[in-house]
């Protein structure tokens, strides 16, 4: 098995996108519909990383779902909530303002490492989706930084 990020994002507890209805509710990560802005998005909850309560918008297991998509596609989503899946660009850039960004990694042999950012969005298609973070923490190093600012690009 190859080297299989997970990208978590995690929202204000006043949205409350991923918050357990009850006690039991709180180890379940299930999906959940979402409208905001006008728009209905499905989204996949992990409720047991890091204290629960996150908004996945990537996963990655076993390479399945083909990344190499076009810029609309990217902007779009494509693939399977339960399985691999990129959310897309319009409902990220929707659910994300100053939220906390956690990159989950897992390597051959099972070695684990995250990283987390927090005051994470995503800009606009006007502005090209540019990535904005505040500061690092976490134990796979601060890899992000060099794209802070930066467009998001595809292919074509």
């Amino acid at each position: 098995m190859a080297t299989s990020p997970c990208v978590y994002v995690t929202q204000s507890k006043a949205f409350g996108y991923c918050l357990p209805k009850d006690d039991d509710a709180k180890s379940q990560d299930d999906t959940h519909h979402l409208k905001r802005d006008g728009r209905s998005n499905e989204i996949y909850c992990d409720m047991k990383t890091d204290g629960g309560g996150w908004t996945v918008f990537q996963k990655r297991r076993d390479g399945s779902e083909n990344l190499y998509r076009t810029f609309l596609e990217y902007q779009q989503g494509f693939g399977e909530l339960n399985g691999e899946f990129w959310l897309g660009l319009d409902a990220i850039h929707r659910l994300t303002v100053d939220v906390t960004l956690r990159i989950d990694m897992m390597a051959p042999g099972n070695s684990k490492a995250y990283a987390k950012y927090d005051d994470f969005s995503i800009g606009n298609a006007k502005s090209k989706n540019v990535i904005y973070f505040g500061r690092y923490s976490g134990t796979a190093g601060d890899a992000l930084r060099i794209h802070k600012g930066m467009k998001f690009s595809t292919p074509d």
